[in-house]
């Protein structure tokens, strides 16, 4: 298999997840809790919204809970694939409204422990690459 391919694969199995965890949103402020920052450039996915039970949640989120937060209870998470141009929003049945909000921000590229970031700059590095072969 050529590199192409093994970076395409590493890609397309390489989510994306940004957690809203226990820590509750400053309403005072205008900013989304959690999010520290905001990748440039970067492009407009389609949002999906599912929701899961808690335990489906916690089978699909559990594993990329933020740097500091792995004892955290769990609200909700993304998925990006910037090669499908595609964000899922994965959040139980009876969501918080700062936890989707949190995680739409993902969805546009706001970031946290510099996770989407570090995604954005692989998918820049393979488009790059494909573009010279």
């Amino acid at each position: 298999m050529n590199t192409n391919k093994i970076a395409l694969s590493l890609l397309c199995l390489f989510a994306i997840a940004g957690c809203s965890t226990v820590k509750l949103p400053d309403i005072s402020s205008n900013s989304v809790e959690g999010i520290e920052s905001y990748v440039k450039d970067w492009p407009l996915l389609t949002e999906k919204i599912e929701h899961l039970s808690y335990s489906e949640l916690h089978q699909k989120c559990g594993s990329q809970k933020p740097k500091g937060a792995e004892q955290a209870k769990i609200f909700g998470c993304s998925e990006i694939n910037l090669v499908n141009k595609t964000c899922t929003i994965f959040l139980p049945n009876n969501y918080e409204s700062w936890a989707l909000a949190h995680e739409k921000e993902h969805c546009k590229g706001g970031d946290h422990d510099n996770i989407i970031q570090d995604y954005y700059n692989k998918w820049i590095i393979y488009n790059n690459q494909k573009k010279t072969n």
